[in-house]
């Protein structure tokens, strides 16, 4: 900025650092930004991105005014909403109107041009300032088109800058001759029915080439590019389309009582809606001569009423227009307000109730609890909800067959605590369809029953996650951890859904770790589908250890196993760090024993009693409709035994003594 004060042109000061006139004029456009926005910017309340949508426009006093209006805001808006606020009384140059127009012709008539150097392509970088110029050229030159309408025989044209989108439907319409589509016309549509099929067939072998889907294709592959040219095949294909459709021919006769709407359509371009009755001039349409031709009046041409004898062919009559009711713009009008003062009142309003609603636990926790069963286990409910939350259930299957999956809920467990879980959820209330009685219905049940609802809608929207999984929910973990699941308990891992889809290699590191280093090397020469038996035999249910030559310690550290990442915070580790082998080795040192490490002589007896995957379906190991859900000091949660909520005598939830909580929950001192 200092050089061009100097009076150095532009083009020397980008020869003089190495740079193109455009990164110049990018830089003096953000260096006459106001000061108080780059002082903004300066104390990372902006980024480049919002400088460089300020700077859509040189005009301070814009600028200046979008500022003012966000600057105290609590929320950052982005760029793109800056850019459209500032160019909001501009025009684009590629928009129909300065198409239309010409930007040439809008410069000479003393309009504006102003140049977004920070928006991509040249299409988008010109700014119209001046709309009423371009309004009035824009109107003239429709006009000219109307008086040369009217010269060809048309009895009468109107210009429009902005028709609305039925504004031809209130109308009658002659039916002109279509003309078949130019010699251009048919092989520009012939080259580009030829390109869309070669498109497609190149779209479909990338996608097939990476399993069906685009998903994991980088942002910069054919798939995208292709995707783009045949989007601009399909526009010039509805353009042309839309040309032919225009190209209809008319007879003087139905010329002289009829007429055309001139406007732009931003489709388009200039656009004639042509062969158009108004109701006044109905009467005059012709009427073509009835069979024989013996009936008078009725030669071709001759004007005649037709109220009796019906429309005349090749005639057809107005589209009656239904009254546009629009229910909200009703309800604000007939409370006396306009549209943008109803808007305010709702913001005054609903900050109010915020305000009030962030104090009262129950109203909020009931409101909050219906909306999530709502969404959880209603499916006939559509539409806006009181509250702005969504809650989506995630799957419990994978993908596959009917086989295949009935064969995976075999071996999840989990899928049978759920149903159980839903058949012994109060779902009563989702039948009343008044959303005011369902609420109410809602709010009458039991404390108890609202919180096992709120508890089964919030289980249900769970992402899945292993616990070493790379960006893994450390909420999540810290919710299992609190849970306290007996995974080993609860499911075992079989032969087919597990054991054989190991690598031997694999199964061997944990049989030695887990069932000792004896065992391992008794079936270190079985074949992989051999070993996969017996580890699942080895790990499963059924069977003493005698029966499974294994030792008691062994048969209790299988028992007592889980695959890494079940377990609350169990990292991913390589084999030789995870634990010591229950039937010999070395042991690890304490620091070093995770929660996958093996049971201890000790814990055998213990671990061979541990409950089952039967006793946790019936609901004796989780927390389920069948066992009345406590919190930390074993209380019900249900307002029948434990009074009023709100009370300060109510027990409290008690996570544990802080020293039990995985160290990033425990208070720093």
């Amino acid at each position: 900025r200092r050089l061009t004060e100097e009076g150095i042109a532009r083009e020397k000061i980008a020869e003089r650092f190495g740079l193109s006139t455009r990164t110049v004029d990018q830089r003096l456009r953000l260096a006459g930004l106001p000061a108080e926005i780059l002082d903004a910017a300066r104390d990372d309340k902006l980024n480049l991105e919002h400088l460089q949508a300020f700077a859509a426009t040189a005009d301070q006093s814009r600028q200046l005014e979008v500022w003012n209006r966000i600057k105290n805001a609590s929320y950052q808006p982005g760029a793109d909403w800056i850019r459209a606020e500032l160019t909001r009384e501009s025009v684009r140059a590629d928009e129909a109107r300065a198409r239309f127009v010409g930007v040439d012709a809008y410069t000479a008539a003393g309009g504006r041009v102003e140049v977004d150097l920070f928006s991509d392509g040249d299409d988008d970088r010109a700014m119209l300032l001046d709309p009423d110029i371009l309004d009035k050229l824009a109107a003239d030159k429709l006009q000219q088109v109307a008086d040369d309408l009217k010269a060809q025989g048309w009895k009468w044209a109107e210009p429009h800058l902005e028709l609305e989108w039925d504004a031809a439907q209130q109308y009658g319409r002659l039916r002109g001759t279509p003309a078949e589509p130019t010699a251009q016309q048919a092989a520009d549509l012939e080259r580009i029915h030829k390109r869309i099929g070669e498109i497609e067939e190149q779209l479909q072998k990338i996608l097939d080439d990476n399993g069906g889907d685009d998903a994991g294709l980088p942002e910069d592959h054919a798939f995208y590019t292709l995707q783009a040219e045949r989007e601009q095949l399909e526009e010039d294909e509805n353009r042309i389309g839309f040309e032919i459709d225009q190209n209809v021919t008319y007879t003087p006769e139905q010329m002289a009582c009829a007429g055309c709407l001139v406007t732009i359509d931003g489709f388009a371009g200039l656009t004639v809606h042509a062969g158009l009755v108004r109701a006044a001039d109905a009467k005059d349409v012709s009427q073509p001569p009835a069979p024989g031709g013996d009936e008078p009046g009725n030669a071709v041409g001759h004007a005649v009423g037709h109220a009796a004898g019906g429309a005349p062919d090749g005639y057809v009559p107005p589209t009656k227009r239904p009254a546009a009711t629009n229910p909200e713009t009703e309800a604000v009008k007939a409370a006396g307000l306009s549209n943008n003062l109803a808007e305010e009142m709702r913001l005054v309003r609903n900050a109010m109730v915020k305000g009030y609603l962030a104090n009262d636990f129950e109203a909020a926790f009931d409101l909050t609890a219906y909306e999530m069963s709502l969404s959880a286990f209603s499916v006939d409910d559509r539409g806006a909800r009181p509250l702005a939350m969504t809650l989506n259930g995630t799957s419990d299957r994978p993908l596959g067959s009917p086989e295949e999956l009935k064969a995976f809920e075999a071996t999840s467990p989990g899928i049978e605590l759920l149903e159980n879980n839903r058949e012994g959820l109060p779902l009563d209330w989702l039948a009343e369809k008044d959303p005011r009685r369902r609420f109410l219905a809602f709010t009458d049940l039991p404390l108890g029953d609202r919180q096992r609802l709120f508890a089964a809608a919030a289980a249900r929207a769970l992402n899945k996650q292993l616990s070493f999984d790379h960006g893994h929910h450390a909420e999540t973990e810290a919710t299992i951890a609190r849970l306290d699941i007996p995974f080993e308990a609860v499911w075992r891992p079989g032969l087919d859904r597990f054991w054989s889809r190991m690598r031997k290699g694999e199964m061997m590191d944990i049989a030695r770790r887990t069932l000792g280093p004896e065992w391992a090397a008794a079936h270190a020469k079985d074949k992989k589908h051999e070993l996969a038996e017996a580890m699942a035999a080895a790990f499963g249910r059924d069977g003493d250890a005698d029966t499974l030559g294994l030792t008691a310690d062994a048969r209790a550290a299988a028992l007592g196993w889980t695959p890494t990442g079940f377990r609350a915070f169990d990292p991913a580790r390589p084999p030789e760090e995870d634990g010591a082998a229950a039937g010999g080795g070395e042991a690890a040192e304490p620091d070093d024993a995770g929660p996958q490490a093996e049971a201890s002589p000790d814990d055998a007896e213990e671990n061979a009693a541990a409950p089952t995957a039967a006793d946790a379906v019936e609901g004796k190991v989780l927390q389920h409709p069948a066992a009345q859900a406590r919190n930390g000091d074993g209380a019900a949660l249900d307002d029948t035994s434990a009074g009023n909520p709100g009370d300060e005598d109510a027990p409290a939830f008690d996570h544990g003594p802080a020293e039990e909580l995985p160290p990033f929950l425990q208070k720093q001192e």
